[in-house]
């Protein structure tokens, strides 16, 4: 998903020209689609099971992992061939962790093969001990007081720290970056000129719509926060664990800022917000294998002092 690597990951492994415009729009109008009937599903299951109990929607349950483990089955037990429903449900709890699981698991192991190349021929191993090290973790989310450690992490682990991570990725791509560079990135991978035609768009996005829409959602998240202990009376949580919560969100939300330091202060201002030499030795070695195939190119690569530079071929 967005924010958390797994999309970028994923598509790592695409070939270097790949239409990626058709993937993106397929991607979003899928999840768009989905959610939308995932809405009438949803509340049309709360509903109903509101008129059984007697009670308004909002008070059928509070969301969070309650809806999945307690409100659903619930329902799903005044269905009709209630052995059928409950399987296939959980079926699809099963199906849906193990996708999540694989991509996350992907995206980390990808990390650690990419900045350590010495494990790359070892990534089974890799995978292994990911796995391992979440089993381990997970085991006290198995004991009594897990449904608590999974609330306090859903709460101060999800949503700000994602929202947080796609402002900066939009960030460095409309200022560091460059939105022109990362047009002509998007042109030499998948050929369409016509992309072009739209580079006004892509301006206002990058530097207008998503940035603000992002602030103002991280913004609003913050605004509208509640903290666990005082979130209803008997609440089970005590001031600290709220504290502990602050911590923990407060990592992702250094880690880049700190990082990014790191970062200039090794390789200094210039180096740290253009293009890695990796990148263009890549697109380097793919320009040739397009031209001694005789297939069109759209940038032609030339060496300046110690920086590989691309340039548009002027068409005559």
């Amino acid at each position: 998903g967005n924010g958390n690597s797994t999309m970028p990951t994923l598509a790592s492994y695409n070939k270097f020209h790949k239409n990626i415009i058709f993937d993106v729009f397929l991607v979003c109008i899928c999840n768009c689609v989905t959610s939308f009937i995932a809405g009438f599903v949803i509340f049309g299951a709360l509903g109903h099971l509101a008129h059984i109990v007697g009670v308004e929607v909002k008070d059928v349950a509070d969301g969070g992992i309650g809806l999945a483990f307690i409100t659903y089955p619930d329902l799903v037990s005044n269905l009709p061939f209630v052995q059928l429903w409950s399987a296939l449900f959980f079926l699809m709890l099963v199906t849906l962790g193990l996708d999540s699981s694989m991509c996350l698991v992907e995206s980390i192991s990808t990390f650690i093969v990419d900045t350590f190349p010495q494990l790359r021929q070892k990534k089974t191993f890799v995978v292994l001990g990911i796995c391992s090290t979440f089993l381990v973790l997970s085991i006290p989310l198995a004991c009594p007081a897990g449904i608590y450690i999974i609330d306090l992490i859903d709460r101060y682990g999800a949503t700000p720290t994602l929202l947080w991570v796609a402002l900066l990725e939009n960030i460095m791509i409309a200022i560091f970056y460059g939105v022109g560079p990362f047009l002509d990135d998007l042109v030499e991978m998948t050929k369409l000129k016509m992309i072009y035609y739209v580079k006004y768009l892509v301006y206002f996005f990058y530097w207008i719509l998503a940035p603000f829409t992002l602030a103002f959602l991280l913004g609003y998240n913050f605004y509208s926060f509640k903290p666990l202990h005082k979130k209803e009376e008997g609440n089970p949580y005590p001031e600290w664990a709220d504290i502990i919560g602050w911590v923990v969100e407060s990592i992702p939300f250094l880690v880049v800022p700190v990082f990014a330091i790191v970062v200039v202060v090794k390789l200094g201002w210039a180096d740290s917000v253009r293009s890695t030499m990796k990148w263009r030795k890549n697109a380097l070695r793919q320009n040739k294998m397009d031209k001694y195939r005789g297939q069109e190119r759209i940038f032609k690569y030339k060496l300046d002092k110690d920086r590989i530079v691309r340039t548009k071929i002027e068409v005559k």
